[in-house]
């Protein structure tokens, strides 16, 4: 959530000397812009699935770490034609399912931390590839918005066929 494909470059660069990986931003992330409608994690499933049909690729192995496993598990379940193996890394299938302190932290993402984090390298990043840089107040509120909306894909993940590799640690 809130980084560019730029900050899983220690993952990105060793597989990708022997696959073929394609690194997606995601809505108000990095290079891609913003909507004007409230984001949502199926949108993010499709639009992953757009840019591999974009690209002519049919099956693709498919991961995702944070906000971006989120897209993984919905693209999965939008599109499970095209997602040979699923790979899940830190994010819960359903929203209780993350730590009360990380809930806490996560409903308190708002454009109201904006000044404050125009002070950190995240935001040094974000304001060098972001199409429109003005617009992180606006993706900060969308990011909040989301991550405050309850969800429980549990029903739909357990009707996945393919193999998954799930990630999970607390430190």
């Amino acid at each position: 959530g809130l980084g560019d494909s730029s900050s899983m470059m220690q993952t990105i660069g060793p597989l990708s000397r022997q696959r073929q990986v394609i690194a997606i931003d995601l809505e108000g992330h990095g290079r891609t812009a913003l909507r004007d409608t409230p984001m949502t994690h199926e949108r993010n499933g499709d639009d992953v699935a757009a840019v591999l049909e974009h690209l002519s690729i049919t099956k693709a192995d498919v991961a995702g770490y944070s906000h971006g496993g989120d897209a993984a598990i919905r693209m999965a379940i939008q599109h499970p034609d095209m997602v040979r193996n699923l790979i899940v890394i830190s994010t819960a299938a359903e929203r209780d399912g993350w730590y009360p302190e990380v809930l806490k932290g996560m409903e308190a993402v708002s454009s109201a931390q904006a000044e404050q984090m125009k002070q950190t390298p995240f935001y040094k990043r974000y304001s060098e590839v972001a199409p429109h840089p003005d617009q992180f107040p606006v993706l900060l509120d969308r990011m909040g918005e989301l991550m405050k909306k309850d969800y429980d894909w549990r029903g739909e993940i357990k009707n996945l066929q393919m193999p998954a590799l799930l990630l999970f640690a607390d430190h």
